[in-house]
């Protein structure tokens, strides 16, 4: 059976030639998890141990964003891969508005006036 949908998708993500070699290749290969590091096919390696652990923690801090805000940027990541820059620009506007609930900008004006931040992580 040939790979054409997922060819087309991970093009989106992986240079070309790791795209051809896994595809071409099958079951006869499989990525290591720092080749996939390597290729930007994953973002982040951690010991299985702490697999759960780092889940959760990136899951908690997209939780806590206001969800239009979320589901508009990651529109806006998806549409700037998919169109030409100019295109993505136009829809962005549009992603803008979506983006711009006033009640979660108050909450997160509530938030801000606070003072309290938080604690990020450097990976």
């Amino acid at each position: 059976m040939a790979s054409v949908f997922e060819s087309m998708a991970m093009l989106q993500r992986m240079p070309l030639g790791e795209v051809m070699r896994m595809q071409l290749t099958g079951a006869y290969e499989r990525l290591s998890a720092a080749r996939a590091y390597q290729i930007g096919l994953v973002q982040e390696v951690v010991p299985a141990e702490e697999l759960r652990d780092a889940a959760w923690r990136v899951a908690t801090a997209i939780a806590a964003q206001p969800p239009t805000a979320v589901q508009a940027t990651v529109r806006a990541v998806w549409y700037a891969q998919e169109l030409g820059y100019r295109q993505a620009l136009e829809v962005g506007k549009a992603l803008v508005q979506l983006g711009d609930d006033p009640a979660e900008l108050a909450r997160g004006q509530a938030d801000f006036a606070t003072g309290v931040r938080p604690r990020w992580r450097l990976r």
